[in-house]
């Protein structure tokens, strides 16, 4: 992902030629400045017909500057750099970009007008330099700071202050070959002057300005060398072929001929970006566009990735909390449980002293009797001597009553922490197998609906309210060896439409046994369905499913009329019944097969 000196080339030429797509950007106006995150903005141009958005970042490992097509959420109060560039810089027009060389620094050259009217210039510097990326407001007339995206002192660099009112001090020059003017002659001077035990890359990457390690393998590779070739095991050949690859590559670029490419792999996702094709990356494919286009889809989808990471873990971490929760409960109710069943033993007792009553006196502390279950063994029993021998079988008849409707009252607790229990492990489940935004947001609704999400926001679950109507997306879809459709729901809310609402009374509906997952329909059109075509449904309702993991995953089936919904129950619960059950394998490659 490296946002090199070449790629900055690319962008600028864009923007200053135009494209296809691209107008030309001189001339544009400032029409609004936002900065919806710490170290970004957004910078709004117009032109007659004509709108773009800007995005400049100086984060350490997203700095970048390109046209966006996609608009952020801004912060209720702009941050002061914000309100700033809007005092300088809206209703200003752009009247030329400057790149010196290949350095990763670009300066928008801005014409505004000051207080009394007058035309003035701003240079809006922005320095793409990892780390040390910042964007800075200056004045172009005095080249004094007038602010800048990051503030420092002498206190954090010797070099320079970036402060209102400081002179501006360009980063300091690496002393590299300029690409522009590069000739074979000076490049192999250059280069045997180098550490003789390093790296042909590194010394590219180290020597020529503009270029990235990346872009230093591909030159590498077109000169037909190795990748880890060193510069002891190179001769006269080797360094005059990656001159002469050089020499190609200066040409490109004095002429302005960039062929931006974005490298992704098989399932389509962007892995680099540069201003020329990586072609030894062999293993992805190259897709070609303009270069901002290409910039702005990688960043794009690396911040859609981040953030729907950042949210899919947020969820696990909250739904993991209330798993931990139910389970400690449980174990609580389960050894009140075993407590309350003692209680058969009061009853023993009060019976026992019913049945004796004749021959014990009152003041008794204690008495053994024969169990009438057993002759020949003897119940001790101890007794309050305030009390005869009838009183007190009525108090271990009390307390007997007592323990019996604790039992029950315990058992109704304890059978719904272990639903609960069960159907978080099911939402668990489905965060951990989720793939999409769309998928995450459904189960985000359902948290909500069901107060989990709530809970975690404020602190309190949310009272019960009617579901907000909303599309349900459609579930997973595959065609088995026999051609019959098999359907897979992604999460609750999918396996409650998929199951009674989607499926017909003659399909055939699967689970995983007293596991959490995925409810899988198969549609047999009013048909028996093939011994292969189970089996395949079977091993897709065990892949999406808590034991995709495991071996010999237990799947019960039978006809969607036998499943039913009690009332009030959470998403995704069910009840079935005249079901028959297959022991199977999850496989990860059938779904793709499929």
């Amino acid at each position: 992902m490296p946002f090199d000196g070449l790629v900055l080339a690319a962008i600028k030429k864009e923007l200053i030629d135009g494209t296809l797509n691209i107008t030309p950007l001189l001339g544009s106006r400032i029409d609004r400045i936002y900065q919806p995150a710490p170290l970004e903005l957004n910078v709004i141009l117009r032109q007659p017909g004509k709108r773009y958005r800007l995005l400049i970042s100086a984060h350490a490992s997203e700095a970048r500057i390109h046209l966006t097509g996609h608009a952020k959420g801004n912060p209720a109060s702009p941050p002061l750099f914000c309100m700033v560039l809007r005092k300088h810089l809206e209703g200003g027009r752009i009247v030329n970009l400057v790149q010196e060389g290949l350095d990763r620094i670009l300066i928008f050259q801005i014409e505004v007008r000051n207080e009394i009217n007058q035309l003035t210039q701003k240079n809006l510097v922005c320095e793409i330099m990892g780390k040390h990326s910042n964007i800075i407001l200056v004045d172009a007339a005095t080249q004094t700071i007038i602010d800048g995206i990051k503030r420092y002192s002498f206190n954090i660099s010797r070099y320079r202050e970036v402060l209102p009112g400081r002179p501006y001090l360009h980063p300091p020059k690496q002393d590299k070959l300029a690409l522009s003017t590069l000739n074979e002659a000076n490049f192999q001077e250059d280069i045997w002057q180098q550490p003789l035990a390093a790296k042909l890359e590194q010394i590219l990457q180290r020597r020529v300005e503009g270029l990235s390690t990346l872009m230093s393998r591909e030159i590498i590779y077109h000169a037909g060398l190795s990748a880890d070739l060193t510069l002891n095991e190179c001769g006269e050949y080797e360094v005059n072929v990656l001159g002469q690859k050089l020499k190609l590559l200066c040409s490109k670029v004095r002429q302005g001929d960039f062929q931006p490419a974005l490298m992704v792999n098989e399932a389509g996702e962007p892995v680099e970006f540069a201003a020329f094709p990586l072609t030894h990356l062999k293993k992805l494919a190259a897709h070609k566009a303009t270069m901002n286009a290409l910039v702005d889809q990688f960043f794009t989808f690396r911040e859609e990735r981040s953030s729907f990471n950042q949210k899919k873990q947020r969820l696990i971490s909250l739904v993991q909390k209330e798993v931990d929760y139910q389970v400690k409960k449980i174990s609580t109710w389960e050894e009140n449980l075993t407590e309350a069943a003692k209680a058969e033993k009061f009853k023993l007792y009060g019976e026992l002293l019913l049945a004796n009553a004749y021959c014990l006196e009152k003041g008794l502390t204690e008495v053994s009797l024969a169990d009438f279950h057993d002759p020949s063994s003897r119940v001790l029993i101890s007794l309050d001597p305030q009390f005869s021998p009838v009183e007190n079988a009525k108090a271990f008849f009390k307390k007997y009553q007592k323990a019996k409707k604790a039992r029950l009252a315990v058992q109704s607790l304890l059978e719904k922490a272990r639903q609960e229990w069960f159907y978080l492990l099911s939402v668990e489940t489905a965060l951990q197998q989720t793939g999409t935004l769309d998928d995450l947001a459904e189960i985000s609704q359902e948290l909500m609906n069901t107060g989990y999400l709530a809970k975690a926001t404020t602190g309190q679950k949310s009272k019960d309210k009617p579901e907000p109507k909303q599309k349900t997306s459609l579930p997973l879809k595959f065609i088995s060896s026999d051609n019959l459709t098999i359907l897979v729901g992604k999460n609750n809310r999918q396996n409650d439409y998929l199951t009674m609402r989607l499926a017909q009374e003659n399909d055939v509906w699967l689970h995983t046994k007293e596991i959490p997952g995925s409810h899988v329909i198969i549609k047999t059109n009013g048909q028996p369905v093939p011994p292969a075509t189970l089996q395949e449904a079977a091993i897709l309702a065990a892949f999406y499913s808590r034991a995709r993991q495991s071996h010999n995953v237990p799947v019960d089936y039978t006809d969607r009329k036998h499943v039913k919904k009690p009332p009030g129950t959470r998403p995704g619960f069910v009840t079935y019944t005249n079901h028959h059950t297959i022991i199977v394998n999850p496989d990860k490659n059938l779904p793709p097969k499929l």
